[in-house]
């Protein structure tokens, strides 16, 4: 695995120094910087860009949430994982209908950090049980959106695995189709919707109230 580059934004010094600290003892990561609101953030990742920024949500003036779709607009590929002290349904779901790979919160334990970084890299998104739950919840509400492309049934329940966190493997298990297959049908998917990634997908279903 190459090495991963990491930043943090945070407006808490001192939490800041402690995850890149954790960061920086773990083989293939690589914290290169800090920022402690959404003005160094943009700056810096203009100057000297990332694979993955752990984002918090209360910084001064411009907040992650505010932050995070301009983020994903600007720099497609970048991985973004919130990291906050908020752990109700309400930003979770914000988060994630703003494009986040993945949702923790500050008292998360490090080893799980650590292995959410990895999975993200290598899988595009985390749920954990909780976000997944909320993610679930959003979908299952009726759809008020217009105008949105023709999925079909199968499509639509890929989809929705695919909202709850699932790889393409465990998905393929779930819908009795080879791993290969459900691949095509996650890029059709990313066709008809308009995205270019996993984060965008599942931020276009949430926006759109995609449903069974």
């Amino acid at each position: 695995m190459e090495t991963v580059q990491i930043a943090i934004a945070d407006d808490h010094k001192l939490f800041r120094e402690g995850v890149r600290n954790l960061l920086n003892q773990e083989q293939n990561m690589d914290c290169i910087w800090e920022a402690a609101n959404a003005g160094e953030v943009k700056k810096k990742l203009e100057e000297l860009p990332v694979d993955l920024l752990l984002l918090d949500i209360n910084m001064p003036g411009t907040s992650g949430l505010e932050l995070l779709p301009k983020l994903k607009d600007n720099h497609p590929d970048l991985k973004v994982i919130i990291l906050s002290m908020y752990e109700t349904d309400k930003y979770i779901y914000a988060a994630i209908k703003a494009g986040a790979d993945s949702y923790l919160t500050k008292d998360t334990d490090p080893v799980e950090l650590i292995s959410v970084i990895r999975i993200v890299v290598r899988e595009g998104v985390y749920f954990n049980a909780k976000t997944a739950r909320v993610v679930s919840t959003a979908l299952a509400r009726p759809e008020t959106a217009t105008n949105l492309p023709k999925l079909s049934e199968l499509e639509l329940q890929i989809l929705q695995l695919i909202c709850t966190g699932q790889t393409n493997a465990e998905i393929a298990g779930v819908v009795f189709r080879a791993t290969r297959t459900v691949e095509g049908y996650r890029q059709r998917l990313l066709e008809k919707t308009g995205t270019r990634n996993t984060a965008e997908l599942v931020a276009f279903a949430l926006r759109n109230k995609l449903a069974e």
